[in-house]
């Protein structure tokens, strides 16, 4: 009986095993169909990622040359002062002037160099807000003077109204400086000489806004797509301003590092105004 038994497993086995053999047998070609469909994901994988770094470089080539554009000109401009103080030949009044130029294109050196760290650890998740409270007003002052020489410069009519409702936040200052900065470095500079630039401090619903708006040139509805883009200048005049453009990608970046966010309308007949919204926090 126990061999009968066994003699029944080992043919059902011997079944079981031809079966399962004949039926791989008999699907050469849905074999062969499954391996090219592996082999075209696979194919479509590694163009994709090659698509990605071809981009990614070609952005970076882009950003190093507007990078060495924007250094070299602040660089030369620096050289040609220092020039100017060590020869002697400028007057109490001119050397006063040659200073403040200097300065201004040491802090915008200084700034760009800020920002390309803080979009380096940005990108890799560093930044971690530390909250305090921050007095607005003196903070939006300090941000705006920090450009006196550009605002004389330009003969701009700059103010700063903030509602008493904003007087002090929680928030992180260092953080919230660098996107003020940034901000008003962007009217300043796509303002037209006589031109306004105007910063302020408001309290919407359960929500803080700083808003700094200027009347230069709108933006294209293109730019207007793609303004908070990763290296992407969203120049209005192409011809006279140049720039990394990682400032208001960076920025935004950073609105949201606070919970918050940055918005902005552009039109022709009412200028360009950036909003940076805040939650209210106890």
């Amino acid at each position: 009986m126990a061999d009968d038994t066994a003699r029944r497993k080992a043919d059902f086995e011997r079944r079981r095993q031809r079966a399962t053999g004949a039926k791989n047998d008999q699907n050469p070609t849905l074999n062969k169909s499954k391996a090219r469909l592996n082999q075209m994901d696979i194919t479509a994988d590694l163009e994709r990622t090659n698509s990605e770094l071809e981009l990614k470089m070609r952005q970076q080539d882009e950003f190093i040359a507007a990078l060495t554009h924007d250094l070299k000109s602040p660089l030369l401009s620096t050289t040609r002062i220092l020039e100017m103080l060590i020869s002697s030949q400028l007057t109490a009044e001119q050397q006063v002037e040659a200073l403040n130029r200097l300065l201004g294109s040491h802090r915008e050196m200084l700034r760009m160099i800020l920002n390309m760290l803080d979009v380096h650890r940005q990108d890799g998740g560093g930044i971690v807000p530390l909250f305090g409270r921050v007095k607005i007003y003196p903070l939006l002052t300090e941000c705006v003077d920090a450009f006196s020489f550009n605002i004389n410069e330009k003969e701009l009519s700059v103010s700063i109204h903030v509602e008493d409702d904003v007087e002090c936040i929680l928030t992180d200052e260092l953080l919230l400086r660098r996107i003020i900065t940034n901000l008003v470095s962007n009217a300043i500079k796509f303002s037209e000489r006589c031109g306004r630039v105007t910063v302020r401090g408001f309290k919407r619903e359960q929500s803080y806004k700083i808003s700094v708006w200027n009347n230069g040139l709108a933006m294209t509805e293109k730019q207007k797509q793609s303004i908070f883009q990763h290296f992407l200048q969203s120049s209005r005049d192409c011809e006279s301003h140049h720039g990394t453009g990682i400032g208001l990608y960076l920025s935004r970046g950073l609105a949201v590092t606070l919970s918050g966010d940055l918005t902005f309308t552009s039109e022709v007949e009412s200028g360009t105004e950036f909003v940076l919204t805040l939650p209210q926090k106890c």
